[in-house]
Parts: C-alpha cells; sequence; structure tokens
C-alpha cells in the first residue's frame, strides 16, 4: 500500500503542472509573462491547453504552437500577421465582463472578418460550384482564398463567384469549366482510301488481286522478286519478236 502512494506522486505532480484554470491560463510557471494556452472559437483550430506560451498578459494575447499573438491586430496595420485563415480576437460582453481572446476562422460571420480593412485580407464570396475549399454549398457566402482550392474570380459580366480551380471563368456568378479542344482522328475508310490513291498500278495489275500481290511480294525475297520480274520481261520480247 505504502509503494502504491509513493507510485501516485509523480503522477500528481505531472497533473499538477499541466492543470489549467476555469478562466483557461496554463498553471505553469513563466519566467518572464504569463503561460495561455490556445484557445479557439468556433471551427478555426482545436483547444489545446498544452501548446502554451508565455506572452505579456491572457486577456491580450493567443497562444498558437508556442508563439504569442496580441488580439485584434488589423490586417492594414500589420499584413500576414497572423497564421492563415484565422486571427486572434477578444469578444467584450457588457461593460465589466470580458473574455479571453480566441482564434477564429476567417469564414466566420459569412466573411465579415475577411477584407483588408479587417484581419484577413481576403474577398468575400459566394461559392460558384461544388467542392470549395471549405464551403457548405454552392452559394453560400464566406472568406474566398483562406482555405486550399478556394480561388476569387471575377467575371466579365460584373459577378463573381469562389471557384475550386483558378482557371475557370464565372459567368452569372457560377463557375465555369475551361473549354477543351478535341482533336479528332481520322476515319479509318478515309485512311484506307487515301492509301489506295497513293498505291502504284502494278500492285493492281499483277494477281488476282490487291491482297494475292501483296503477300507474293512479301513471301519472296529480294533476289527471287529480281528474277520473277526479269521472267515477265523474257515472257513480253518473246511475245512481241
Amino acid at each position: 500500500m505504502m509503494k502504491m502512494k509513493y507510485l501516485l506522486i509523480p503522477v500528481l505532480i505531472l497533473l499538477a503542472l499541466t492543470a489549467c484554470s476555469v478562466t483557461g491560463e496554463v498553471v505553469l510557471e513563466c519566467t518572464n509573462g504569463t503561460a495561455i494556452g490556445r484557445l479557439c472559437g468556433a471551427d478555426a483550430c482545436t483547444s489545446d491547453h498544452m501548446d502554451y506560451a508565455c506572452c505579456e498578459n491572457s486577456v491580450q494575447w493567443c497562444a498558437y504552437e508556442g508563439e504569442c499573438y496580441e488580439h485584434n491586430v488589423l490586417w492594414k496595420t500589420e499584413p500576414n500577421y497572423y497564421p492563415k485563415g484565422m486571427f486572434c480576437f477578444r469578444l467584450i460582453q457588457g461593460f465589466e465582463t470580458t473574455v479571453l481572446p480566441r482564434w477564429y476562422d476567417c469564414d466566420d460571420a459569412e466573411g465579415a472578418y475577411c477584407s483588408n480593412r479587417s484581419y484577413c485580407n481576403f474577398r468575400a464570396a459566394r461559392s460558384g460550384e461544388e467542392e470549395v475549399g471549405e464551403y457548405e454549398r454552392v452559394g453560400k457566402r464566406e472568406c474566398c482564398g483562406d482555405d486550399n482550392n478556394e480561388y476569387y474570380i471575377s467575371g466579365v459580366d460584373g459577378t463573381n463567384a469562389c471557384c475550386k480551380k483558378e482557371d475557370r471563368t464565372v459567368e452569372e456568378g457560377i463557375c465555369v469549366l475551361p473549354v477543351e479542344l478535341v482533336v479528332q482522328e481520322p476515319v479509318e475508310s478515309e485512311v484506307k482510301s487515301q492509301k489506295s490513291e497513293d498505291t502504284e498500278d502494278y500492285e493492281v495489275v499483277l494477281g488476282d488481286s490487291k491482297e494475292e500481290m501483296e503477300i507474293d511480294y512479301i513471301e519472296l525475297d529480294q533476289p527471287e522478286r529480281l528474277g520473277f520480274f526479269q521472267k515477265i520481261v523474257n515472257w513480253f520480247k518473246e511475245l512481241f519478236s
């Protein structure tokens, strides 16, 4: 029984070091600043208190992959500050209650945070076809370009859409696939006709048919073919002598 108690002591110490308070702060000593874990809102990421960073304080900073990011930094103030596709934001509830800042997706609020006047520096648009990035359906409005397979395209008719490939054109808000040039193979009968037009006269005269002539011609080697034609020449000479 005593041995069991001693075995539990290291486990309890580990749990105490990695424990988190109800506010989301990591209960871990930082020599400089406050240890805060990754907090995520909606579908931006997955909250993970083990992914922590020592930041200046817990009410103005977000942690992500061991780095600190200040909340509410606009794109025009500092471009490319946040990891692609999300931003750190602190929601204020009333005058006295505040919520710790956390990560939000650029797609939230139908792309309201998408422009360079906000946090993400992309364009909000409706999807113009199926299977576009993280769009759930055609026609849904989100931030276009913050996820893979999302391309903002403007059409000549003044409409725009988010398409899954950049080779699309847009017409009336719909992504149109590029026109493919199809090279048609020549018809077999046309090929045979062309070959027959290029056939020399002797191929038709010799033998009962063209097929028989071609077989005879192939089966004879070079000396035999010369002897064969020489016999024909001698036969004509004897005939007309």
